[in-house]
């Protein structure tokens, strides 16, 4: 019989607490909007993400959607939705939380980053590289 590496189970049975998910909640949500998305990016996002559109099913804004789900929604797919809108930030949203970065804005001087988004998105981190172990 084949044995479980227990550090495996352990890891799998690791989620984003609802103290935690209020950090995640601060960077993503901006006056009823989620991040970058339009409605119908938000929508197939999350479809893609955990299986509801969620916008579509509860009918309120991106931000009020996205908190009456993760209000019911399992542990699991609590962090998996967090786990990927965060990744989302990560990928699209890089001028907020890197001074370093680069746009080219054609010869202007306007800078993104935002020192307050800089420091929860190193909180956000610290949480998911504690997950991802």
């Amino acid at each position: 019989m084949r044995t479980i590496d227990t550090r495996v189970i352990k890891k799998m049975e690791q989620y984003i607490s609802r103290k935690e998910e209020s950090v995640f909640l601060t960077l993503f949500i901006r006056n009823g909007y989620v991040l970058d998305f339009s409605d119908d990016e938000f929508n197939k996002f999350t479809l893609n993400s955990i299986g509801e559109a969620l916008k579509e099913e509860y009918g309120l804004s991106k931000g009020k959607s996205l908190k009456a789900y993760l209000e019911n929604a399992s542990d699991r797919n609590r962090t998996k939705l967090l786990m990927d809108l965060f990744r989302h930030y990560e990928e699209k949203m890089e001028y907020e939380f890197n001074p370093e970065y680069e746009e080219d804005l054609w010869m202007c001087d306007i800078k993104r980053y935002d020192e307050r988004c800089a420091h929860i998105y190193r909180k956000c981190k610290a949480i998911i590289n504690r997950l991802d172990g």
